[in-house]
């Protein structure tokens, strides 16, 4: 997909940088107008022109490295229409897969939400850039700590900001981002889009282009790894089993054809058996191990999260449906040797598809 066109006039004066001392940021816990004076434009940095499409873009006034201080772009995301003047320097970051996408393109965010999370699950990304402070949890971040920060823009997550946003926004120019969009891209192609946006902010466009160049290089040389296992072509349904929590049914959460994940493994060469209208936004379903009978043919790809990795022998092994399974009898249920979070960058999708395919092909 190619990157989107630049069209918005440019300002040659950059915003002034909102500062938020303790009474201000209350002030906008309250509900209370914030004013902010900005340089140059003489007009708010943020402005809501109604609901994206699912593809997040940018448009610039200056082309790619020419001018790329003074400019000012409008990125298009879950909300509207944001601008952003210059390339921004102090960034907080609000998602785990925003924090993956600046670390891959050399961007240190100064502020980072739930910064144990991101170790926990993102645990194969580079390390966090010393010096990068906690802001609070995603869904609930720490507002005066942001506002301290001074950041020029704040990049996250449309679902966990919900009425944070508004006061996100107070303090810098605020993108969210839907991951999971509603029709037209699939998720894996939206992460690509959502990508180039990233980088086009901070005008790292051939540095997106290369990685991303590099990881369908990377798909295609497993692709043919599977080719040669005899996999290609092959049905698979991907899973994560779950502790049941005292439920007598084995619990799992089964992920859709149109979830990033399931993408990955169908450029691989492979063929997503499950399909559902009832998937969560994220394109996952819960249900319990009474649902593989109807997809006991495919092969069946599965993992377990951190600390939970013992409820395959809990609530599996010696479950009476888990036995009667066409793949179990077969052994073609296949256990992925690492949890891997499935809505990441370019980083973890090459992670996750090397996992996947170590596991089909550890004969």
């Amino acid at each position: 997909m190619d990157a989107a066109s630049p069209a918005v006039a440019a300002c040659s004066a950059r915003p002034l940088r909102r500062r938020f001392g303790r009474a201000a940021l209350k002030a906008s816990a309250a509900g209370l107008a914030v004013v902010i004076l900005l340089a140059g434009c003489g007009e708010n940095a943020t402005k809501s022109e109604g609901r994206a499409s699912p593809a997040a873009s940018a448009t610039s006034s200056s082309g790619a490295n020419e001018g790329a201080a003074e400019r000012t772009i409008a990125i298009q995301d879950a909300k509207g229409s944001t601008e952003i003047a210059g390339i921004p320097e102090r960034v907080v970051v609000m998602d785990y897969r925003y924090v993956e996408e600046l670390v891959a393109l050399g961007i240190a965010p100064v502020g980072i939400a739930d910064t144990a999370g991101y170790k926990k699950y993102m645990d194969y990304n580079p390390a966090l850039t010393d010096g990068a402070t906690d802001v609070g949890k995603r869904s609930e971040p720490n507002l005066e700590v942001i506002a301290g920060l001074q950041p020029d823009l704040i990049i996250g997550n449309v679902s966990f900001m919900g009425d944070n946003y508004e006061l996100l926004k107070d303090i810098a120019p605020t993108i969210a981002f839907d991951p999971f969009p509603e029709g037209g891209l699939n998720q894996l192609e939206e992460m690509e889009a959502t990508f180039r946006t990233v980088a086009g902010i901070f005008d790292k466009q051939d540095e997106a282009e290369r990685i991303l160049k590099e990881l369908d290089e990377h798909f295609a040389q497993l692709k043919q790894t599977l080719i040669e296992h005899g996999k290609d072509g092959t049905e698979f349904v991907l899973g994560l089993l779950m502790n049941g929590n005292g439920n007598t049914s084995a619990a799992i959460k089964l992920y859709t054809d149109n979830a990033q994940a399931p993408q990955i493994l169908q450029r691989l060469g492979l063929k997503a058996a499950y399909r559902s209208e009832e998937g969560a936004g994220d394109g996952s379903v819960n249900t319990t191990v009474e649902s593989l009978v109807a997809l006991q043919e495919a092969d069946f790809i599965y993992m377990m999260m951190q600390g939970q990795e013992d409820v395959y022998e809990k609530q599996f092994k010696d479950n009476s449906v888990w036995q009667s399974l066409t793949f179990t009898k077969e052994n073609r249920a296949y256990r992925m040797d690492k949890y891997i979070w499935m809505f990441g960058g370019p980083t973890t999708a090459k992670v996750f598809a090397d996992t996947v395919v170590d596991a089909l092909t550890n004969e």
